[in-house]
């Protein structure tokens, strides 16, 4: 299902402890983990290293999407870096529970894809667990492709390892 985008807008996450601890929610996110590698949320002062190294660190980004009918509410987030300057990589995103099956996955696809062509990108890379079924959807609909790349990680929650593909995106 999808929702009227018009509600919506990006925001950079700010290096404050409100930002830190609206990431550090999402992160916690039972869907979060599982893919994390991890086996439980991260503990929030190791947790808190990460977010401030991901804060000073000019080649990665940190975007809120958030919700102008619930008083400007967090309702995803997307992280990515610069790996040249042609590529981005997004590292992940995340929607909070309450906000998902409103299509917020494929409106932040489309709003990472314009904002890092504007900045003159060309590509988006993407990695995502084959196991993760909404994702690549996401990924698909945005115009992404698999470039049959893969690579396998250890998933501590889930107890198994699991097929991690690369896909690419023309911006």
């Amino acid at each position: 299902m999808e929702t009227n985008t018009e509600r919506f807008h990006f925001r950079d996450a700010l290096p404050t402890n409100e930002d830190f601890l609206i990431y550090l929610r999402i992160k916690s996110d039972e869907e979060a983990v599982k893919f994390s590698g991890f086996k439980t949320p991260p503990d929030p002062v190791k947790f808190r290293a990460v977010y401030d190294r991901i804060m000073n660190d000019p080649k990665q980004h940190l975007l809120y999407l958030c919700d102008d009918e619930n008083n400007g509410t967090v309702a995803s987030s997307f992280h990515y870096q610069e790996n040249d300057e042609e590529t981005v990589e997004g590292l992940g995103y995340n929607v909070f529970p309450e906000y998902r099956g409103l299509g917020l996955g494929g409106l932040m696809m489309r709003l990472v894809n314009n904002k890092c062509a504007t900045e003159g990108f060309k590509y988006r890379l993407s990695v995502v667990a084959e196991s993760n079924i909404p994702s690549i959807k996401n990924l698909e609909k945005s115009g992404a492709f698999p470039t049959g790349k893969y690579e396998m990680r250890w998933l501590e929650a889930l107890g198994r390892e699991e097929k991690y593909l690369f896909y690419i995106k023309e911006l």
